[in-house]
Formats: structure tokens, C-alpha cells, sequence
């Protein structure tokens, strides 16, 4: 995060290297130029998309309990195909290939209500693209 302020205020010609990253995310206006940062998954932790797009699944739900068993399972075996660091990528997959309609894409699952847009955890990242974007 640092390094993206920085590169921002060379740019910009201004100091933003003082700023914060709230849950909220950031905006910057200078000269009529609204510049939105947004740095997956929260702001706050490491992660990918795939860490923010957990919270869009219920705590509950049972298939996601089953994905991060056999994930975690593959991990402990010599030939597996992927490391830890890219664990989410494959529990969230294996979540949307067990699915009513297989493998659909963030955006058609989040239609076809498998994830739900209108988890609180999505509410900041709503937030931040409204402000942003003006609608």
C-alpha cells in the first residue's frame, strides 16, 4: 500500500504517503480528478478477490465448510498442484464447481443469488464505488 501512495504522490505532485486506507477505502480529488483506491480484500488484510468473495457465502453453508476440508486435504499430498498462498483461490472455486450451476463466473453467481451482494461485508466496497463514482 505504501508503495501505491507513493507512486500516486510522484504522480499527482502532492504528499498522499501520509494517507490512510480505511475500511471505507480511499479517495483522492486534486484539480477535478477523483482517483478511488481500493486494495483487495478489505483494506486491511492480505488476500486476494477470492478472500473478499468468502464473505459473500453463508458462515454456514455447508459446501464451503466441505471445499476448505478437501483443499486442505490436496495440501498435505506431495503432487499437489497448487501452494498455500493460492488456498483461497482453490477453496472458492471448488465452492462455485459444487454448485446448482458449476463454475459460473463472480458476477452470474452473484445473480443467481450462490453469493450474496447484499452481505454486510460488501456494504464498505458498495459504499466506496458509490463515492467514487457518483451514483
Amino acid at each position: 500500500l505504501k508503495f501505491i501512495l507513493s507512486a500516486l504522490s510522484d504522480k499527482l505532485k502532492i504528499d498522499i504517503s501520509k494517507q490512510l486506507l480505511s475500511n471505507e477505502g480511499l479517495i483522492l480529488e486534486q484539480e477535478g480528478i477523483k482517483i478511488g483506491i481500493w486494495i483487495m480484500p478489505n483494506n486491511a488484510d492480505n488476500g486476494y478477490l477470492e478472500h473478499f468473495i468468502e464473505n459473500l457465502i453463508e458462515q454456514d453453508d455447508w459446501v464451503l465448510n466441505e471445499a476448505k476440508g478437501k483443499v486442505d486435504e490436496l495440501l498435505l499430498k506431495k503432487n499437489c498442484r497448487f501452494t498455500e498462498v493460492k488456498k483461497q483461490k482453490a477453496v472458492i472455486y471448488s465452492w462455485l464447481a459444487w454448485q446448482e450451476s458449476p463454475g459460473l463466473p463472480f458476477g452470474t453467481a452473484m445473480k443467481t443469488k450462490s453469493l450474496n451482494a447484499h452481505a454486510e461485508a460488501v456494504q464498505p466496497f458498495l459504499n466506496w464505488i458509490k463515492n467514487t463514482f457518483e451514483f
